[in-house]
């Protein structure tokens, strides 16, 4: 090989090694990251989080909650498989019959349940309430879960005592 083209390679090499810091960099992707790490009003989608306060009888799916900022009352929108889902209706059935109810939905609920209410046109979810003892955890011991109908999707609504 000759000097020139040994010159050439250095020089190709010394190029490619200083490229990678050439770019700019975002200037807000820290201040990003860590808003919705420190907003208290965020929904959390960790249903290993979640099973630190309540107990979760099976392994959700999908799941997103929130918490009060007060630490009283959690609400939950957990999805199970359909076996899970068949599971899990058979133990609150069995504490209880269900109750028909209606709840509101809220802006940070899954696309496919604020689907499912504007299809009916008035922002409510309907399915039946049970009482939610399989979830407590103290001091979460208060509050129901809602199976929405026609759906594996249940809402848990807690509160501390």
């Amino acid at each position: 090989m000759n000097f020139f083209a040994r010159i050439c390679i250095l020089a190709l090499f010394a190029g490619l090694s200083l490229i990678p810091g050439c770019g700019a960099k975002p200037a807000n992707t820290v201040a990003t990251a860590n808003t919705t790490d420190t907003d208290p009003n965020a929904p959390k989608a960790s249903a290993e989080e979640l099973d630190q306060l309540v107990t979760l009888p099976y392994e959700a799916e999908d799941c997103v909650w929130k918490i009060t900022p007060d630490k009283k009352e959690i609400t939950a929108v957990l999805h199970f498989d359909k076996v899970d889902t068949g599971k899990l209706a058979a133990d609150v059935e069995r504490l209880q019959a269900g109750t028909d109810v209606t709840i509101p939905t809220q802006t940070w609920y899954p696309s496919d349940l604020v689907v499912d209410s504007d299809l009916h046109g008035d922002d409510q979810l309907r399915g039946k309430a049970f009482s939610a003892a399989p979830f407590y955890k103290e001091p979460y011991n208060n509050g129901r879960v809602v199976r929405v109908q026609g759906t594996d999707y249940w809402v848990l609504q807690l509160s501390a005592k």
